[in-house]
This record gives structure tokens, C-alpha cells and sequence, in this order.
């Protein structure tokens, strides 16, 4: 089978995937720009794409040539209309009324702005819904938010992001007791790192040390917290292989945002071992669906993160064996053979060759 992703940019969340459907399938990568600035800043660099073929910056000419060579294909668009050369490519796909398949994070549904991206998505449902095979929303917020929206509940899948898993496991060496926390991602308010920061010193510095990797416009602040507290730990921003080990040596994951459409760090941290406490707004907050793999939090309850905080901080370093189990856990069901096996079943129940809905791998029975 040959599938086309359409993205705004070679997209690091997408590589374990990518790579592993390119074993077996013919799979092009067409981006509007190879990498990103941001995603170097971030300590990530050019991801190998194995037998992926990447075309970046085409033309209108050259787009027209590939859906018109590629017209059996599975298109597969990063969203409808965010980016300029994935929503021309994705409305010449509809005018052919080829293979649609569609990525789409949650929209922010809150406040006043909330209402008005209700009504937008909406009028995207009217005029593109017929078009499109299959969306694969982003967690259980987005598969609720595209119902809402209007789009056909039928040809809506839980989706995510997947990423690689580490190449081997390191042997923990822990010169204490206590627990270890990370905190990775953008320092700024939506990812509330200084809420984390100030309810750790307030009840876990005693018995945790925080580990924050990052950049930001609050990056003074947790540059001061750092050095005020032995506790807290700045460690700027980390090349991803060298967090990867880092990840390997910690318990827990904190990730409070009050709003990401996904979070693929929690795939990252799951795959090495680490348990997760999330906020209920982070899409990857429907992986964690057992107490041994870590917490989920809602800030609609403002004492409920630091009552989870306090708990998944007071517990003893994870045993090896208890790595072990969310490290097996992770590889059967978020590993990129995972999702390939899910987007195939997704694939066949789309095109009505499956009667079965398909269900996605991590809300399987355990």
C-alpha cells in the first residue's frame, strides 16, 4: 500500500511511525519545510526517516503531479486548513475524491474564542466531512470535541502520537532515596511549570528532587527557584537522546499543561520506565489507564495537583521490576508496531473492508 502524509513540517512525533509503515509500504513524506527552528531550540535535531521519502517545499505543479500519481494512495493530512500547502493539498484531494485521512489535536473549547472555533469546526464538518474517510483525533478530548463539531462519529478514531523507545535499558544506580520528578516542555504558563515548581517546595522538597529541562519566557524564574532550592534542578534544554538517558535514572514525569493536544513526552516517558502524572487537558492523558503507570489530574479542582503531587511523590523510587512492567507495558501498546497494526485495522474499517470497530491498542482490556 502507498500512503502520502501532507504535514507543515517533517514532524519529530510522526518519525516512529513513518519509519516503521515504510518497512513494509511505500510512504511519502511531502512538508512544506523540513525542520523546524523551534524544534532545534528544543534540543531536537533532523530525525533519521528511514526508507521514508521526503519531499519538502512543492510547488502547486508538483503537488498536482503527486495526488495525481498517487491516486490510490492513502493521503494523510496534518490537520485541514492550519497550514497553507497542507490545506490546498488536502481540497485538490477532495475535488479527486481520493483516500482522506485526516490528524486533528483538539481546539480549545473554553471561553468566549471556544465557541467561535465550535462554529468553525462545524462549518468545516458541512463542507468537508463528506470527503473525509477517517479523522484521527488525538485522545479522548478529540474525538469528543470532532462529534461535537458535527463531523461523522462513525469515521472518528482515537488516535496519538507515537515515538521511538529507547535502545536499551540502564540499570538504575540511585546514591538516595528519594524520588525523582522531570518536568520537560516550554516554560511558560500554559505548561504551569511555575505551579509545579512552587507546589513541589511546598510539600515534596523534602522528599523528591525536580529536575526541570526546558526553555522559556519563564526561564528567569526557574533559574531562581533553582537556585534557591538544592531541590530543584535546571538543566536548560537537552539534546533528545541525552533526555532519553537522563529519563532512564528518574521515576516520574509531571506534565501539567492546561492545554496540549497531545504530549509525546509522555510516550517517551512511558517507554523508559517512568510513571506519568498528567493533566486531564493533555491529550496523552488517555495512556495512563492503571495505577502502576502513573496519575491523571484535573485543574477544574484547584486542590487536586498538588494532592496528586504530594502521593506521587511520597512513594519509594520505582523498583526495577516496576520499570520493567511500564516498559513492557509501553512496547505493546504505544510502540510504532502498535500503531501501524491500528492504523491498518482503522484503515480497512474506514474503506468498509472490516466490520469491526477498530479500538486503539492502549484502551485495550489490560
Amino acid at each position: 500500500m502507498t500512503f502520502v502524509f501532507w504535514q507543515n513540517m517533517v514532524s519529530i512525533h510522526q518519525v516512529a511511525l513513518l519509519k516503521h509503515l515504510a518497512q513494509d509500504n511505500m510512504v511519502l513524506l511531502v512538508a512544506a519545510q523540513a525542520f523546524e527552528q523551534i524544534r532545534n531550540d528544543s534540543g531536537w535535531n533532523m530525525p533519521d526517516m528511514g526508507k521514508v521519502h521526503i519531499i519538502t517545499s512543492p510547488s502547486a505543479t508538483e503537488v498536482n503531479k503527486l495526488l495525481k500519481e498517487h491516486s490510490d494512495a492513502c493521503h494523510i493530512f496534518s490537520g485541514i486548513t492550519a497550514y497553507p500547502m497542507v490545506y490546498s493539498a488536502f481540497r485538490k484531494a477532495c475535488r479527486k475524491k481520493l483516500r482522506i485521512f485526516v490528524y486533528m489535536e483538539p481546539y480549545e473549547t473554553e471561553g468566549f474564542k471556544g465557541c467561535f472555533r465550535l462554529i468553525y469546526y462545524r462549518l468545516l464538518a458541512l463542507r468537508y466531512g463528506h470527503c473525509i474517510s477517517a479523522i484521527l483525533a488525538t485522545g479522548e478530548t478529540g474525538v469528543k470535541a470532532y462529534e461535537k463539531a458535527g463531523f461523522n462519529s462513525n469515521r472518528i478514531y482515537e488516535w496519538g502520537y507515537f515515538t521511538e523507545a529507547p535502545a536499551r535499558q540502564m540499570s538504575l544506580v540511585r546514591k538516595n532515596r528519594k524520588r525523582k520528578i522531570l518536568f520537560v516542555g516550554r516554560l511558560d504558563h500554559n505548561k504551569q511549570v511555575m505551579s509545579l515548581i512552587e507546589s513541589f517546595i511546598r510539600t515534596c522538597k523534602d522528599v523528591a528532587e525536580l529536575s526541570i529541562v526546558g526553555t522559556g519566557p519563564l526561564k528567569e524564574q526557574v533559574e531562581q527557584s533553582a537556585e534557591q532550592h538544592s531541590s530543584v534542578k535546571y538543566l536548560g534544554v537537552l539534546p533528545n537522546q541525552q533526555l532519553k538517558e537522563l529519563m532512564k535514572e528518574l521515576d516520574v514525569l509531571v506534565l501539567p499543561s492546561l492545554y496540549d493536544g497531545w504530549g509525546s513526552v509522555v510516550n517517551e516517558a512511558l517507554q523508559a520506565g517512568l510513571q506519568v502524572l498528567c493533566s486531564d487537558a493533555c491529550g496523552a492523558a488517555t495512556l495512563i489507564r492503571a495505577p502502576f503507570l502513573g496519575r491523571v489530574f484535573s485543574w477544574k479542582y484547584p486542590s487536586d495537583f498538588e494532592s496528586q503531587l504530594i502521593q506521587i511523590a511520597h512513594n519509594p523510587p520505582l523498583t526495577p521490576e516496576e520499570r520493567a512492567n511500564i516498559v513492557t507495558w509501553a512496547n505493546t501498546y504505544i510502540s510504532a508496531q502498535a500503531a501501524c497494526a491500528y492504523l491498518a485495522r482503522i484503515i480497512r474499517h474506514a474503506l468498509g473492508r472490516e466490520n469491526i470497530i477498530p479500538v486503539a491498542p492502549w484502551k485495550k482490556e489490560q
